[in-house]
């Protein structure tokens, strides 16, 4: 199975750190996938990419097979989800607003 916890390693794609749509969908289908808390996921690809966690999060979100996913009734995990791309949007802020009066 192809994990999304190992970045830079999905079916040949040279041009993303990140996994197809199809090799997420079918991780998050599979049982492990089901046991697999989002935020370790994007924290793994956090460490190894130049995005954030937030840009991670997003990217677990987009597309057709993440509504398809998230509207079958997992919706623990689109809330867990939800929740933290809001934390960590809201760190960001505040970041950006501590540099600025840093200035």
């Amino acid at each position: 199975p192809i994990s999304p916890l190992v970045p830079l390693r999905y079916l040949g794609d040279k041009v993303s750190d990140y996994p197809s749509r199809r090799a997420l969908q079918l991780w998050f289908a599979s049982p492990a996938g089901n046991e697999t808390p989002v935020k370790v996921v994007a924290y793994n690809w956090s460490r190894t990419h130049r995005y954030v966690m937030a840009k991670a999060l997003r990217f677990l979100t987009g597309g057709d097979w993440a509504r398809d996913y998230l509207a079958d009734g997992h919706d623990g995990l689109a809330r867990d989800i939800a929740e933290f791309v809001e934390k960590v949007r809201r760190r960001e802020e505040s970041v950006k607003s501590d540099e600025s009066d840093a200035r």
